[in-house]
Formats: C-alpha cells, sequence, structure tokens
C-alpha cells in the first residue's frame, strides 16, 4: 500500500447476505456474471433496447504488483461505489471477473453511455489519486447493444469484450462501441499473431 495511502472502511454493496454465496462477488458485493446473464433474459422480456457496458481497470494487474492484493481490493470496492452513485435506480451493475464490471443500461440513447463513462472514468481516476498521488488508475470500456449487435446474451457478452480488449490496446481510458468491422479485424490479426508465434 503507497505510504501515504488512507485506507478507511467502506460500505459498498448492496445485496442480503442471503443472497451472498454463489449470485454474488465477494470482494465488492456486486451480483457476477452468472446473475447477469440471468438478468439479461428476464429484462429483454421488458425492454427492447439494452446496452451492454463491460468496463476495465487499465494496469490493475500493475497496481496488484505494486501496492499488493489488499490495496488491489479495496480500489476494486472503490470503483464499484463510484459506479453505483452514478447509476439509475434501473440499471443493473456486476463485477465480472479479475477487473472487469458489466452493466446493463435500457435506453435507446448512446449518448446516456458515453456521458456515463466519462463521468465514471474521472471520478475514479481523481478518487485513486487523492489515496496517494503517485497512484494513477484509469478505465477503458467496450459496448454492445441488444438487439442491434446480437438478440443472444453470449454474443453481446462476447462483443463487448472484444470492444474492451481493442480500447486498451489503442490506448487506454477509452470507449469503444462494438462495429463488425472492428470485429472481423481483430479476428484477422489474431490469426496473424498466431501464426507469427508457430512459426
Amino acid at each position: 500500500v503507497p505510504d501515504n495511502a488512507v485506507i478507511p472502511s467502506l460500505m459498498v454493496g448492496r445485496i442480503s447476505e442471503n443472497a451472498v454465496c454463489q449470485k454474488s462477488d465477494r470482494i465488492t458485493g456486486l451480483l457476477n456474471l452468472t446473475q447477469l446473464s440471468t438478468d439479461f433474459s428476464k429484462i429483454i422480456q421488458k425492454h427492447t433496447h439494452v446496452y451492454l457496458l463491460i468496463i476495465g481497470i487499465d494496469n490493475f494487474k500493475n497496481v496488484n504488483e505494486k501496492y499488493g492484493k489488499l490495496f488491489g481490493d479495496y480500489v476494486l470496492k472503490i470503483f464499484s461505489s463510484i459506479i453505483e452513485e452514478h447509476m439509475s435506480e434501473s440499471e443493473h451493475v456486476y463485477r465480472l471477473d479479475g477487473d472487469k464490471f458489466g452493466i446493463l443500461f435500457f435506453t435507446k440513447k448512446k449518448e446516456i453511455i458515453k456521458t456515463f463513462y466519462q463521468r465514471v472514468k474521472f471520478k475514479f481516476i481523481e478518487s485513486c489519486m487523492s489515496l496517494d498521488e503517485n497512484v494513477y488508475c484509469s478505465i477503458s470500456a467496450g459496448c454492445s447493444v441488444y438487439p442491434q449487435d446480437s438478440s443472444k446474451f453470449d454474443e453481446l457478452l462476447k462483443y463487448a469484450e472484444s470492444s474492451l480488449s481493442l480500447a486498451k490496446t489503442t490506448g487506454k481510458s477509452n470507449l469503444i462501441f462494438f462495429s463488425i468491422k472492428n470485429y472481423k479485424k481483430q479476428i484477422s490479426n489474431n490469426k496473424t499473431e498466431k501464426a507469427n508465434k508457430n512459426r
């Protein structure tokens, strides 16, 4: 933990203790990927347009390695709290694996997603630097939309994660919406890299 960092007690969550087992994440208290899939199936019965936003903390592995896992877990709690602060009651947030979080938005307006991302990003950067001025954490994000990109949850998740990966490999601290053009380009690049490694 950075010498100047102060880690106060933090109340993060959110769901009853009875639900804290298979459906929730032990660090943040947020619901997990399994519940995201279940909720998505229910939500599309009521909403005709749903955005799936996947946010990842940039260079989170480096944070864990430099400051320790305890500090890394605290950063996850900070971030999950910031996400919840900026959400409306109708939106849902989930902790996925590693540094990734998933959020469902019921809107047809892409600008709402962009505004949400920017507000959360700058608040997160500010919060991390308030712990220690040497701690700089930013976020990248990828987004897919139902039913425009796909009507299947697994595909929407794959497309959003692919867009997140593209954001992280093209400079980080950015939000990218899924496009089939980018996706095909990524697949082609991955095949080329794999072929070069096998030479």
